[in-house]
This record gives C-alpha cells, sequence and structure tokens, in this order.
C-alpha cells in the first residue's frame, strides 16, 4: 500500500518539508526556523488544526541539527525535553545531520499524521553506513509481520533482528508502560469533537490522542488485525562504540 493511500496527511507533511528544503537548501536555515516555516506551509493547506497533538515539543513540530564531531544532539531521549526543543543551531548543508518530527492532526477524520525524517549531507563512510544498515533492518522488520501476530511478537521479532545488527531502540515514550517501543496505533479524535469547526486543538484533545495509542512494546499484547493502521519506527542506535552516538529513524 502507497503512503499516501494510507495517510494522506503524512504525505502532506513531506511534501512540505520537502519543498522547505528545497527552497532554503545552501541558506541560512535554524532549527526554530525550519519548524515555523514547515508548520505555516502546511497550515496554509487548511487540512491541519492550527498546531500538532504531540506538545511539547512547541507546536508538536521538531527539528534537530547535530554536526558528524558531535552527534548528542540527535540521541536523545524524547523530544518532550526542553533540551530538544527547536534553537537557534543552523543546519549545515556541506556534512551536518537533521532529525525532523512534526504531529499534525486532520480536521476532517481527527487521524493523527506523525511524520518524521532524517538527514545527512555529508559523505562519512561509516555514517552512510550506519544509515543504510537502519533502512534494511526497518524493512527487516516490516517484511516479518504477519496479520495473526500479537504486538508482543512482533516486538520480540523485531529484537531479534536488532541484537543480530548490534542495534537497540533509543528514547522512551511518557505514555507508554513499556517506556521503549517500536512503534504505536494511529489514534483520532471523537466524531463530536471535529463537528464543532474548532481549529485549535485543547488539553482534553492532546490528552486524548496521546492516551489512547497502544504500543508495540514487551508488555503489551493486542492482536495487529484491531488496529486500522499502526506505525513501525524505531530509532536505532549502534551498540559498537565507534558509531555509540549516531541514532536514526
Amino acid at each position: 500500500m502507497k503512503y499516501q493511500q494510507l495517510s494522506p496527511l503524512r504525505k502532506i507533511a513531506a511534501d512540505c518539508l520537502y519543498a522547505l528544503l528545497l527552497d532554503y537548501r545552501g541558506q541560512i536555515l535554524s532549527e526554530e526556523e525550519l519548524c515555523s516555516r514547515w508548520l505555516s506551509k502546511v497550515r496554509k493547506l487548511g487540512h491541519t488544526f492550527d498546531s500538532g497533538w504531540y506538545t511539547p515539543p512547541p507546536n508538536g513540530y521538531a527539528a534537530l541539527v547535530a554536526c558528524e564531531d558531535d552527534l548528542d544532539r540527535i540521541s536523545f531521549d524524547s523530544l518532550r525535553s526542553q533540551n530538544y526543543w527547536p534553537c537557534s543551531r543552523n543546519v549545515d548543508w556541506n556534512s551536518g545531520l537533521l532529525y525532523v518530527y512534526c504531529s499534525p492532526v486532520d480536521r476532517m477524520t481527527g487521524e493523527i499524521g506523525d511524520f518524521t525524517a532524517f538527514h545527512y549531507f555529508g559523505q562519512n563512510k561509516q555514517i552512510l553506513r550506519h544509515i543504510a544498515e537502519c533502512k534494511a533492518v526497518h524493512r527487516d522488520i516490516l517484511d516479518c509481520i504477519q496479520t495473526t501476530m500479537t504486538s508482543k511478537e512482533l516486538h520480540e521479532v523485531a529484537a531479534s533482528i536488532l541484537d543480530g545488527h548490534n542495534l537497540y531502540i533509543e528514547g522512551y515514550s511518557a505514555t507508554d508502560p513499556g517506556r521503549v517501543n517500536l512503534g504505536h496505533t494511529f489514534t483520532r479524535l471523537s466524531q463530536d469533537r471535529l463537528s464543532d469547526g474548532a481549529s485549535q486543538l485543547d488539553a482534553d484533545d492532546i490528552a486524548q490522542l496521546s492516551q489512547s495509542r497502544r504500543f508495540i512494546n514487551q508488555i503489551d499484547s493486542w492482536s495487529l488485525m484491531e488496529a486500522k493502521c499502526f506505525t513501525v519506527e524505531p530509532r536505532l542506535r549502534s551498540k559498537l562504540k565507534v558509531l555509540r552516538g549516531l541514532s536514526c529513524d
């Protein structure tokens, strides 16, 4: 299934991001400005609430910039931590790394459209190999998914694959009882909430979207068939010392 068929809102987020990166390639662009301009592009299309549901970070958008010899910025525990909110650091278009995330909500369906991307603009062979391996591992995990599986079984299969590649999942979710997870179900606002025509999410909306997710972890066990759709989005980090500071989706 093509991703635009699965979630049109994620395609909107992706298209707006890449149009922005194309427009500003080679120019001064800070984390703060990237998030502001990305949000503005998504908002202007009129399909979403005025801000994302995953807050903090501000407005539910995040951008983290790092350089080859200092990877700590993109090796975060949680985007909710103020240390990882967008700041004045500029994108290094020659050899830098960029992690971005947004959490728009569709005003018609109430469904979340979380989107994340990781970019490396340099040529360091170790970093390129790590990114290629992470992409291959993601494909391996997706290829193993069976409709008859439970979420816990999928987590166990993924853990075995990661061990075989000396990788592990970094970071945590504050609302996940298992703390570390492979992904989660997509959630949506109630139809009653959508009928009032509001353009802003309130605290109750955000709480509902956050707390109604079910996670793919080592604790919970639900049938994959129960979910309309779910994410597989581990942020992978190498166990090898040479790449200890690098994690990517």
